[in-house]
């Protein structure tokens, strides 16, 4: 079988505060060349240049011995600070002297001068060859968008270096699994990733065997979910799905002799369509193969089966409905999640979660509507978070589920996600403890008097820094953490009106995680989010 792999995946890293040049610099470069270049020397030469040729173009005829030195300066001095420039960062880079990352201001200085200088000598270049005799009002011009590029090259970089590769997972934020008592009955906090992709995938990395390593043995998942898709380029076949669910029971355990238990499920990503247009098909090919017609936006399903498996449905064998795709699932025990930042809910039981942030994108930072609304329209889902990786890391791509069951079988962790025991993180194994009126996250209570208490026990891999309670879709209260890991906080609602009314915490620690394009998500964010608590009010 292939050893497990490691890609390189993006932390958040620490950063410390700048020493200047590395002792460890080599010795055979002088270390005044290591040094960074003097911006300052840039901007005289800039200003200088600026107030020489204004006074070539508007002044009086300069005599020969001072043009003379004109065309020194131009020619020589400014190509030679810009070669400077350009040596000081090889130099420095070949030695090994890297800028610290927290000295941002001087790393974009650095870019915004280099572009600047590039843009001089580019100007005066042109107005040679095209004949301009009065440069200063090309200099500026040309210097002006020089200057503007730098800023967005600077800017750019200083977001990136944010992020260095460390070694996965950070040993000093593993947490111990920790259980909770609801109604006199305890659970254990499993982590999941349920929602990931392997080679079977036309778009994916990564061997079956290889993936379910990575998953249990270096990101230390309980739970994962390989969703291939049905349809993506070129369909899934039915070899290929048998052979992904063949893999997910091979790899499948129950805890036994001191070892833990490792749960892997059969399931597969619906991948349709659907036209925003009204009066446009759902069977309409186009909906789905590109240039994508008839405004047409992602539907698309993690279906999760129980060990005993389930049909490989294909939207494009059905017509692209997806209450025959209920039908299917609902009748072999199965459950399904939203995906990604567009769907929309059908209201078929079988749809137990929506899936809030992946290792692409924090989609309900981007659309909260789109999660909300369901819920302002009375629908009962809990809330997960699944890597989507499609670059070698289940389980460490950005996003995890933490799901309470009462043990490790498929049948306690497909209960847990239909109960909605269970909250969603940017990939930290946080833990969270919500309740209203000590009725646990997922769960209705009744308000009397239009009065309500939430609690919430939270424990960070990071020290927590803030806490949110959302109601009906508003944030109604927020607070300061205590500078610890563990955070308890409370808050009373009071004066409800009559009806249901649901509220969800999101809790953020520190270090926050940015978001990065492609499936290139920190794998230990900062945000984590309770699944709601339906309240009704008397």
């Amino acid at each position: 079988m292939a050893s497990p792999q490691t890609p390189p995946v993006l932390e958040t890293a620490k950063t410390g505060q700048s020493t200047g040049v590395s002792s460890e610099s080599d010795p055979g470069v002088p270390q005044w060349l290591l040094r960074p270049f003097p911006v300052w020397l840039l901007t005289f030469v800039f200003s200088l240049l600026c107030g020489i040729q204004l006074l070539s173009d508007y002044g009086p005829e300069l005599p020969p011995r001072v043009g003379a030195l004109v065309s020194i300066f131009k020619y020589v001095v400014v190509p030679y600070v810009v070669v400077a420039c350009f040596l000081s960062k090889w130099l420095r880079a070949r030695a090994g002297v890297a800028v610290e990352q927290n000295d941002e201001s001087r790393d974009r200085t650095g870019v915004l001068a280099v572009s600047l200088a590039v843009a001089m000598v580019v100007t005066l270049v042109a107005c040679d060859a095209m004949g301009i005799e009065k440069r200063t009002g090309p200099l500026l011009i040309g210097t002006t968008i020089g200057s503007a590029i730098g800023l967005a090259v600077s800017s750019r970089r200083a977001r990136l270096k944010t992020q260095a590769a460390v070694e996965l997972p950070i040993a000093e934020e593993s947490m111990p699994r920790r259980e909770v008592s609801i109604d006199g009955k305890n659970y254990k906090l499993f982590w999941g990733d349920l929602h990931c992709h392997n080679g079977l995938t036309a778009d994916a990395e990564g061997q079956p065997d290889e993936m379910h390593h990575y998953a249990r043995d270096r990101a230390g998942l309980d739970v994962v979910v390989f969703t291939n898709n049905d349809f993506y380029n070129v369909p899934l076949t039915q070899y290929d799905f048998e052979l992904g669910n063949l893999f997910a029971a091979k790899y499948s355990a129950l805890p036994r002799d001191g070892q833990r238990g490792f749960l892997s499920l059969p399931g597969f990503e619906w991948t349709s369509r659907i036209p925003g247009v009204s009066t446009a098909s759902l069977a309409d090919s186009s909906n789905w193969l590109p240039p994508y017609r008839n405004r047409s936006y992602p539907n698309h399903r993690s279906v999760i089966y129980p060990p005993s498996g389930g049909p490989l449905v294909h939207f494009t064998e059905v017509g692209n409905d997806i209450s025959r795709l209920n039908a299917v699932v609902g009748s072999a025990g199965g459950i399904t999640l939203s995906q990604h930042n567009a769907f929309k809910l059908s209201g078929h039981r079988v749809e137990v979660g929506m899936e809030l942030t992946s290792g692409w994108s924090n989609y309900i930072a981007s659309h909260p509507k789109l999660f909300h609304e369901p819920l302002n329209s009375g629908a009962r889902l809990g809330f997960t978070a699944n890597g989507d990786t499609h670059r070698r890391a289940p389980g460490l791509s950005g996003a995890l589920t933490g799901i309470y069951a009462e043990d490790l079988t498929a049948d306690s962790i497909l209960d847990a996600l239909r109960q909605r025991r269970c909250f969603a993180t940017m990939g930290a194994q946080m833990f969270l403890d919500t309740r209203a009126d000590g009725v646990f996250m997922g769960d209705e209570s009744t308000a009397t008097g239009g009065r309500v208490t939430l609690t919430l026990h939270a424990i960070g891999t990071r020290a927590i820094t803030r806490a949110s309670l959302i109601r009906n879709g508003e944030v109604i209260h927020e607070v300061s953490g205590n500078g610890l890991r563990d955070f308890r906080t409370s808050f009373t609602d009071e004066g409800l009106p009559k009806g249901t009314h649901w509220y969800y915490w999101r809790v953020s620690q520190k270090r926050p995680s940015r978001v990065l394009p492609g499936n290139l998500m920190p794998a230990h964010g900062h945000l984590a989010w309770s699944s709601p608590n339906w309240v009704i009010a008397k």
